[in-house]
């Protein structure tokens, strides 16, 4: 597909009044200033302001240039989200909620408290709403889906947040769970350690990409890769008791004689659990053994010790499917484009809960 002169103009003004380099009110410049700037004719810069003024996100004030717009009519977005009292959730609730008021929407937040049930009951209502678009926190569970299926076919706008899956086609955003597996993969591997466990929820497909990469990880470094000790944690419900699940999957790995010198867990809540039971066991970490999660949550820093993690851009994944439904409600049809499907990047931050492999270095 021929990509469009003026293009790169309309990323530029998007990505500066979503990230909020731009409020209402502010200045863009002028005409002459956009194509000093960006080395594309007036002509071009001509239509691509004619885009932006379509869309509602900038004005021309004659004799002053053009400026963001001041939101007239608000668009009414619901946002509905699994578990408020899970870091993950309330970031990207926050970071969707902060880029909706930049773009002139009336956003209302719905959580669902950690029932399955809520969560679907929100979806079905959506179409007899008076709200005209949401931003809803995936589920992998096949009554989810069908709720999400359903709505898709209504014609409701929406988007999917945070989890990813190939169960439908639908607009969706969330973190790159394939690549930061791989990273966390990667890292393990410099400190010296090949034999690596996994603990997370498989069913789910974003936390099997968690697997997935640091499995590539560690056949790509020419290494073998085995599965035994990667463990199904069953997670039924969100606000449960998860200890004895975790309790069941560390003793298998370390009841083993080939026990991993790290484990890699599908998120830092169930490292927490993890490290909690390990240290009961007699374990000290990292000397004995090796753990790294995935999210980045606030409580990683103030674990003992503080954890290596993977973190998820939280707040940019709301802000990113904000702007993303906007584009939906501008009438941007085509949402088999790339651009409906957005991968963020992760951020590996290392702590003191991986050493270097020591038995591998006297090896």
């Amino acid at each position: 597909m021929k990509t469009l002169v003026y293009q790169p103009l309309l990323d530029m003004i998007e990505a500066k009044i979503e990230q909020g380099q731009l409020d209402p009110g502010d200045q863009v410049g002028t005409e002459m200033h956009l194509v000093n700037t960006l080395g594309i004719s007036r002509d071009s810069v001509r239509r691509g302001v004619d885009k932006l003024v379509q869309k509602g996100l900038i004005e021309r004030r004659p004799g002053k240039g053009l400026f963001v717009k001041q939101a007239t009519s608000l668009r009414s977005i619901q946002i509905i989200v699994p578990n408020m009292l899970q870091e993950q959730s309330a970031l990207i609730a926050r970071g969707a909620k902060l880029a909706g008021d930049k773009l002139g929407a009336k956003v209302h937040t719905i959580d669902a408290c950690g029932s399955l049930q809520q969560s679907i009951q929100a979806i079905r209502q959506l179409p007899q709403s008076k709200t005209h678009g949401a931003l809803i926190s995936l589920y992998q569970d096949t009554r989810f889906i069908e709720a999400v299926f359903e709505l898709k076919l209504s014609g409701y706008p929406f988007v999917l947040m945070d989890q990813m899956t190939d169960k439908i086609d639908v607009p969706m955003v969330s973190a790159d769970n394939y690549k930061g597996g791989y990273e966390a993969g990667q890292y393990l591997i410099e400190k010296g350690h090949t034999n690596i466990g996994y603990i997370g929820d498989l069913k789910a497909d974003t936390i099997r990409r968690r697997m997935e990469g640091m499995r590539d990880a560690i056949l790509d470094a020419g290494l073998p890769f085995d599965r035994t000790k990667v463990m199904q944690l069953p997670i039924n419900d969100l606000l449960g008791d998860w200890s004895q699940a975790i309790q069941i999957c560390i003793k298998q790995l370390i009841n083993r004689e080939d026990k991993p010198s790290a484990i890699f867990c599908h998120n830092d809540e169930v490292v927490a659990y993890a490290c909690h039971f390990l240290k009961k066991q007699g374990y000290n970490i990292p000397h004995d053994i090796s753990v790294m999660g995935f999210d980045g949550n606030s409580l990683g820093q103030w674990l003992d010790p503080p954890l290596t993690t993977v973190q998820q851009p939280s707040e940019q994944i709301g802000r990113v499917a904000m702007s993303m439904l906007m584009d939906l409600l501008d009438n941007k049809t085509n949402t088999n484009n790339r651009k409906f499907k957005q991968l963020l990047p992760t951020t590996l931050i290392k702590r003191e809960s991986v050493t270097l492999n020591q038995c591998k270095v006297m090896a």
